[in-house]
């Protein structure tokens, strides 16, 4: 367990280096608007990683896992929604929103909409694997830390992914 988390970890330390390396070699843009590359804008159209679809949340502690985001993407801007039962209190609802860069780099706001008192919302730093079906990264709230992961389940379609 402890080797997994040290190659949990170095994975994710390589894939920020890996962005920050690819993020470095980018064109920049000249006074007039361009990159230097012939006729080529500086704000040219971006690509950016289809993200949209279901995903299924897995986290360190089981309890913890199983919630299903649905998500949505318009360019770099990404939202999502996810309901699911808490013990005690009923059906609990999340809201998020955030964007997603052209190499995957994803970032994310999370906000209880009905929720259990004291929850609070928890931002999210992440990277999307490189064949699209698996996103990794940390969370932070008010009080704590922690890691999660997204498996893609279905596209923007519903149409399922794996097994």
């Amino acid at each position: 367990r402890i080797e997994e988390a040290k190659t949990v970890k170095a994975e994710k330390e390589r894939a920020a280096f890996m962005l920050a390396d690819a993020e470095t070699k980018m064109p920049k843009a000249d006074a007039d608007g361009t990159t230097g590359e012939a006729g080529s804008p500086a704000n040219a159209v971006k690509h950016y990683p289809d993200v949209a679809g279901t995903w299924k949340e897995s986290r360190p502690r089981k309890e913890d896992s199983g919630v299903m985001f649905k998500v949505s993407q318009k360019g770099s801007n990404v939202a999502c929604t996810a309901t699911f039962p808490v013990a005690g209190f009923g059906i609990s609802t999340f809201s998020g929103e955030g964007t997603i860069t052209e190499f995957g780099n994803l970032t994310l706001t999370i906000t209880p909409v009905k929720h259990p008192k004291g929850w609070v919302p928890n931002y999210r730093t992440a990277l999307l694997s490189k064949d699209g079906l698996s996103i990794s990264g940390i969370m932070t709230w008010q009080d704590g830390r922690g890691d999660f992961e997204w498996v893609k389940t279905a596209d923007r379609f519903g149409r399922r992914i794996g097994k």
